[in-house]
């Protein structure tokens, strides 16, 4: 896990580099946003909406492995399931306002 982060300003230049990351003691968050914080391509005309970031306290690094857990985050499922229906919300209130205006 600690392998799959990168340089997000060396991404902006188009370039990998691999960010050094103290999963125990870095300050981390999770956001919904897959495209990682990077901006739109260059005339498309849809906006991004934008994401909450969620702290997050690391108690564990789990041993790597080649399963379906190397590279998860594992959190209380109430949690997710609260983050799950607030990003729903979220989306759902962006689209009344968008088909209002239209």
């Amino acid at each position: 896990m600690e392998h799959n982060f990168n340089d997000e300003k060396a991404s902006r230049r188009g370039q990998y580099v691999e960010a050094e990351v103290d999963l125990m003691k870095d300050r981390m968050f999770f956001t919904f946003d897959t495209s990682y914080g990077m901006p739109s391509m260059p005339g498309e005309a849809t906006r991004k909406p934008e994401y909450k970031e969620y702290k997050i306290k690391t108690v564990g690094i789990l041993e790597e492995g080649t399963g379906k857990q190397t590279g998860g985050v594992y959190a209380p499922l109430d949690v997710v399931q609260d983050m799950i229906k607030e990003k729903e919300k979220k989306w759902k209130v962006r689209a009344l306002n968008r088909g209002a205006t239209s």
